[in-house]
């Protein structure tokens, strides 16, 4: 007859120690990945901080092109107006005093400069 080797508080032994380090195992990944949890956790606010500032400056240099732009549009409109005053007074003058040839002439020089140049910017 064959004998068994072990007995059973042997075999009842080695289960629990194998269940034992199986748990201990498993209990060590889960702290593992908790930590590395917590480490990504703080750094985190750090990371939505560095896209939410970039997003802003592009923001802010958006508006800043366009600040630029509306500048550019606003300066020529205003010589715009004044080339267009400056004719409406030369006629105007002409109208009230008389035959004014040379207010009306340098109004519709500087008119022709203006619209030659690009009325509006688009220089």
């Amino acid at each position: 007859m064959t004998t068994i080797p072990w007995t059973i508080d042997q075999i009842g032994l080695a289960i629990l120690i194998l269940g034992s380090g199986i748990l201990f195992l498993a209990g060590a990944i889960v702290t593992v990945g908790k930590a590395v949890e917590t480490v990504r956790g703080w750094r985190k606010p750090k990371t939505d901080l560095v896209k939410k500032v970039e997003a802003h400056e592009q923001r802010l240099c958006e508006g800043n092109r366009r600040f630029g732009q509306q500048d550019t549009m606003i300066g020529s409109l205003q010589e715009g107006q004044r080339v267009l005053c400056l004719g409406m007074q030369a006629l105007l003058e002409s109208a009230v005093y008389g035959n004014n040839v040379e207010g009306i002439r340098a109004a519709h020089d500087g008119l022709n400069g203006f619209l030659s140049d690009g009325a509006c910017g688009k220089k």
